[in-house]
């Protein structure tokens, strides 16, 4: 697909659904520090605000929702006019919030809001619970790659390890779960390449080993190659960007159409709606990470959104087992928190932080009384409380769990994760009759794409003790 084959099918795209109520598309960038993710914001916002193009008859641009907002670019604006370099590497997130906005002939209107998060390249990491929130509240997202140093420098491309199994397991999530979901694979700094034929073949022939993880997992995704050279025009030092915006419009405009039926879902919302507690997010991020010992997600900040504990799967699997860690500073952040809770015994942050180090150290019946606190404090919080759950069944406390299963369900007669835990456990109690009602119960309240699946959990499980 050609550039202006590209764009035009973006604008058929946004003026099908402009009619549409907006909502805010969160767009996650994904890529190693120094890579280019700053500059390619920068130099989208100023190719958006260029003008009229014979190609471009509607013009489209970003408008920052605040003067707050629009001091946040125009910093990075000013700093390349002022020093006449590019800007440093991103030293801490930061999150810009624009409209996207196309202006007709007879007026201007809004196509969408989207939020784009701008990442250090050392945060975008599955072990950071700051990313791992990001992530899971993502509806699509860019990965930038650095053209020029993977044409010519050999020691890039195990840099990019990383980066490429991130990309490929949220795009084998996606896939596994059908998640609506877009990925822009963005090539930086391609301007310092030679503009033939031959580049373009050695960026295709050393990113083979994603493009296959991505199309094995027929992902929804585009390559795109960004040129934005820093040039200067009358004595003033300005980027001079060629398509740079091209990926935030396609991925836009992906995300509207594939939501176009149906309410927009992020990530995370898309993993819970396919039965997977809280908890069982957990062992997502394992996958993730390819590692043996299961990571904390979404801890402190007031939420506890996930425990890192190892969970019997909703699809009635055997427990996963827990590999306590080796004594590091661990040690010394539980005698920090206890001695916090100790002056503060209801700290809600200090109670979360204290369970999920409890867990990590393999030592979940330690976990279970400082749990049992969230939950008083908070008892509509049905999170809590299945995690709360799943921390009696680890620990081979039946009854508990089956009596927090049924709080939540007193809550929310309807929730799927709660009825079919407590089937489970009644089919592993040998009360078939029980558990069948609980499956019917579950498999009429899931969502028509999950039907099936809650019929097959209720074959195998009672199929097994027979």
């Amino acid at each position: 697909m050609t550039a202006t084959t590209l764009k035009q099918t973006i604008l058929q795209h946004m003026n099908q659904q402009s009619s549409s109520a907006t909502k805010t598309l969160n767009l996650l960038s994904i890529g190693q520090r120094g890579v280019g993710k700053t500059v390619f914001l920068a130099g989208s916002y100023i190719e958006l605000h260029s003008g009229f193009t014979a190609e471009r008859p509607q013009k489209l641009w970003f408008d920052s929702h605040n003067s707050q907002e629009q001091e946040k670019i125009e910093k990075v604006l000013n700093y390349i006019t002022q020093t006449g370099q590019y800007p440093p590497p991103t030293m801490k997130i930061a999150s810009f919030n624009f409209s996207l906005k196309r202006h007709g002939w007879w007026k201007t209107k809004t196509l969408c809001d989207f939020s784009w998060w701008d990442l250090p390249g050392e945060s975008c990491d599955f072990n950071n619970p700051k990313y791992q929130k990001l992530v899971l509240s993502s509806h699509g997202c860019c990965a930038f790659i650095n053209a020029e140093a993977l044409v010519n420098n050999a020691a890039y491309l195990p840099q990019l390890t990383q980066t490429i199994d991130q990309v490929a397991a949220i795009a084998s999530l996606v896939n596994q779960h059908n998640i609506k979901y877009a990925i822009a694979l963005v090539f930086t700094k391609c301007d310092l390449l030679a503009p033939e034929p031959l580049s373009l073949l050695q960026i295709e022939e050393k990113i083979q080993p994603l493009l296959s993880r991505l199309d094995a997992a027929k992902t929804n995704y585009q390559k795109f190659y960004s040129a934005i050279p820093l040039v200067t025009f009358a004595g003033v030092p300005q980027l001079k960007p060629t398509g740079a915006a091209t990926p935030i419009l396609w991925l836009v405009s992906e995300l509207k159409r594939l939501h176009q039926t149906q309410p927009k879902q992020d990530l995370g919302s898309g993993l819970k709606q396919q039965l997977l507690s809280p908890v069982e997010q957990t062992f997502i991020f394992k996958q993730m990470l390819g590692s043996k010992s299961l990571p904390l997600i979404l801890s402190g900040i007031g939420i506890l959104g996930v425990v890192g504990i190892a969970v019997t799967s909703l699809w009635g699997g055997k427990p996963l087992a827990i590999a306590p860690k080796a004594a590091s500073d661990t040690d010394s952040k539980i005698q920090a928190y206890e001695q916090l809770l100790q002056n503060d015994p209801g700290n809600f942050d200090a109670l979360v932080e204290l369970a999920n180090l409890r867990i990590q150290q393999g030592q979940p019946n330690l976990a279970i009384p400082l749990m049992e606190k969230l939950v008083r404090q908070e008892p509509e919080r049905l999170e809590l409380q299945l995690n709360l759950a799943q921390l009696y069944k680890l620990t081979e406390q039946l009854p508990k769990a089956e009596s927090t299963y049924d709080r939540v369900l007193l809550q929310e007669k309807d929730n799927v994760a709660a009825l079919v835990n407590k089937a489970l456990i009644r089919v592993e109690q040998g009360d078939r009759q029980t558990a069948n009602r609980l499956f019917s119960q579950a498999e009429k309240a899931a969502p028509s794409n999950l039907k099936a699946k809650v019929r097959d959990i209720a074959k195998n499980s009672l199929s097994s003790r027979e």
